[in-house]
């Protein structure tokens, strides 16, 4: 009996539907009030922002796209050496469904059989729970939808197939991409993540119990290149 060459495995694995990781960081963080953008804040000395990025590179996604809003600079710095692409969404102000559509725009050139929409303000969105939703995708041949729950709730994050990109691009106004799924029930496989799934920060309050020091001195030289 021939051997199976070594590298059979690697071209299997090459077949798998690829999936681009579009993460969410857009959002004026209004009800942080004088603690300063939320995603400046540190978790373990490391920013906000760079965290949620560092978490999707070291998932088994192939590529990374972090939408920003057109006055936050800023947060660029805080991640400018990492590999992932920015892209500013100049109509951030309109809502949520501007961010989603220049997202998915930007990721369709790496031909993703998939996009994962990722919140950057969700802390406990780590790598670990963002290969389980790349595997679920990839177990239903990148054909289904797959949502990530908390205790059979719907949460975050979403991966959806390319079939449904221009479904995506097509929202409007300050909803998300959970309007799509109201009557597209079957087209759902739900995978269960735990609270992780609704653990979001908007205020000072959600944001120190979830283990992060609000950000409030000068906004220069945020970088931080020392991993935790």
């Amino acid at each position: 009996m021939d051997e199976i060459p070594q590298t059979a495995g690697k071209l299997e694995s090459s077949r798998s539907p690829s999936v681009s990781i579009v993460m969410l960081a857009a959002g004026q963080s209004s009800r942080m009030k004088e603690q300063g953008h939320k995603l400046l804040a540190r978790f373990d000395g490391v920013p906000f922002l760079r965290k949620s990025v560092l978490s999707a590179i070291g998932s088994d996604s192939q590529s990374v796209v972090v939408v920003i809003g057109e006055q936050h600079s800023v947060l660029r710095e805080t991640i400018a050496d990492l590999d992932m692409r920015v892209v500013e969404n100049l109509g951030s102000a309109s809502g949520l469904a501007s961010s989603i559509r220049v997202g998915v725009m930007a990721a369709e050139p790496d031909k993703p059989d998939g996009v994962l929409i990722a919140l950057a303000d969700m802390p406990a969105i780590e790598t670990v729970r963002l290969d389980r939703l790349i595997a679920a995708f990839r177990e239903h041949q990148g054909e289904r939808v797959i949502r990530a729950t908390a205790n059979g709730r719907p949460g975050n994050p979403v991966i959806f197939p390319s079939s449904w990109f221009e479904r995506l691009k097509g929202l409007a106004g300050d909803v998300g991409a959970r309007a799509l799924l109201k009557d597209n029930a079957a087209a759902i496989v739900d995978v269960e993540i735990g609270e992780a799934a609704f653990a979001d920060v908007d205020t000072p309050e959600e944001l120190i119990a979830a283990g992060g020091v609000p950000f409030t001195g000068n906004a220069q030289g945020t970088v931080c290149s020392t991993e935790s």
